[in-house]
């Protein structure tokens, strides 16, 4: 598993918080996690991943679980795709 940025996303939008700095403020109000609303972004981007103590705030604050915000997709071809191009 790997963490998912548009997971993420998928789940602010799906909260209603449709500006990455309401997100931010409102889960420090909740969690007293700060999250700038630059790492945010970086987050959503994939240019960084959040932090293990992130990531359960971010669960709390969404009232989601920690896996919702990874894909199980590993990123490797599949064997039927290789069957193809070794013919």
């Amino acid at each position: 598993m790997r963490f998912d940025p548009e997971k993420l996303k998928a789940i602010r939008l799906a909260a209603g918080l449709r500006n990455v700095r309401v997100a931010a403020v409102a889960m420090f109000k909740q969690t007293d996690i700060d999250v700038s609303d630059r790492a945010w972004r970086n987050w959503e981007d994939g240019v960084s991943e959040p932090t293990s103590a992130n990531l359960a705030a971010l669960s709390v604050f969404f009232g989601v679980a920690i896996d919702d915000f990874f894909s199980t997709e590993c990123g490797h071809v599949d064997a039927t795709s290789r069957k193809g191009a070794a013919a």
